[in-house]
C-alpha cells in the first residue's frame, strides 16, 4: 500500500465525480430536496429545530450515496477500464481506499453546501452548539458508512444498476430498523439489537446532540470492516 497511490486514485475518482454534470445534479437534488422539505416543515410548525433537517438529510443519503457508489467499480467493469486499472502498479488497498477517499470528499463536500441553512437555523433557534456539531458529525459518519457499503457492493456487482439497487435495498432496510412501526412488533431484546445495528438510529442519537464514543466507534468500525472485505474480494 502506498499513500501516494491512494492519493492519486482519490484525485482521479474525485475528478470523475465532479467532471460529469450528473455529479452536480446529484448534489443539487440532495441539498435542494432536503432543504425544501425542512423549510416547508419549519414554516408549518414554526419551531427552529435542526433535528428534523438531519433526519431528512440522513434519509436522502440512503438514496444519494448508492447513486454515487454504484459507479466506483461496477462502471469501470462495464466500460472495460477495470482491467486497465488492475494492470497498473496498484494494490487492492490502493484502489479501494483511494476510491473511497475520493468519493467521500465529494459526498462531504456536498453536505457542506447545507452549512448556510444549518448555521442560520441554529443561530435563530439559539440551540446548544452540541446539536450543530452532533448533527454534522453524525451525518458525516453516516455518509461514510453508507459509502463503504456501496463500494463493497460495487466491487461484487456486475453492473452499476445492480449495485445501486442492492445498496439501496440494504440501506432502506437498515433505516427500517430505527422506525417505531417496526420496533413495536419486536420484543425488548430484539428492539435493543435492532437499534444497536441501525446506522440511522445511532446517527439520530448524535444528531440530537448526544455525541458518544461508542456510536462514533461503531461507525468507524463498520466502515473499516466493510472496506477490508472489499479489499479481500479484490485480492482474489
Amino acid at each position: 500500500m502506498s499513500t501516494k497511490n491512494i492519493v492519486w486514485v482519490a484525485k482521479k475518482e474525485f475528478r470523475y465525480l465532479t467532471y460529469l454534470p450528473t455529479g452536480y445534479v446529484f448534489a443539487f437534488i440532495l441539498i435542494g430536496l432536503a432543504s425544501w422539505m425542512f423549510v416547508d416543515d419549519l414554516l408549518l410548525i414554526r419551531v427552529a429545530d435542526l433535528r428534523p433537517y438531519w433526519g431528512v438529510l440522513g434519509f436522502m443519503l440512503s438514496l444519494f450515496v448508492p447513486a454515487v457508489a454504484m459507479n466506483l467499480v461496477a462502471e469501470e467493469k462495464r466500460q472495460g477500464t477495470w482491467e486497465l486499472m488492475l494492470s497498473w502498479p496498484l494494490t487492492a488497498k490502493d484502489i479501494v481506499l483511494g476510491k473511497f477517499v475520493g468519493a467521500l470528499v465529494y459526498v462531504w463536500g456536498t453536505l457542506l453546501l447545507s452549512l448556510v441553512l444549518v448555521a442560520s437555523v441554529w443561530w435563530l433557534s439559539g440551540a446548544d452548539i452540541g446539536v450543530l456539531l452532533g448533527g454534522l458529525l453524525g451525518t458525516g459518519l453516516l455518509a461514510a458508512s453508507y459509502l463503504a457499503l456501496g463500494l463493497l457492493v460495487s466491487v461484487l456487482s456486475p453492473s452499476p444498476v445492480v449495485a445501486f439497487l442492492i445498496t439501496l435495498v440494504i440501506l432502506l432496510l437498515n433505516n427500517l430498523l430505527a422506525t417505531e412501526t417496526l420496533l413495536m412488533r419486536f420484543g425488548p431484546g430484539l428492539v435493543r439489537l435492532a437499534s444497536a445495528l441501525s446506522l440511522s438510529a445511532r446517527a439520530e442519537t448524535m444528531q440530537s446532540g448526544l455525541i458518544s464514543l461508542p456510536d462514533g466507534l461503531f461507525f468507524i468500525s463498520w466502515s473499516l470492516v466493510i472496506l477490508w472485505l472489499a479489499i479481500q474480494k479484490l485480492k482474489k
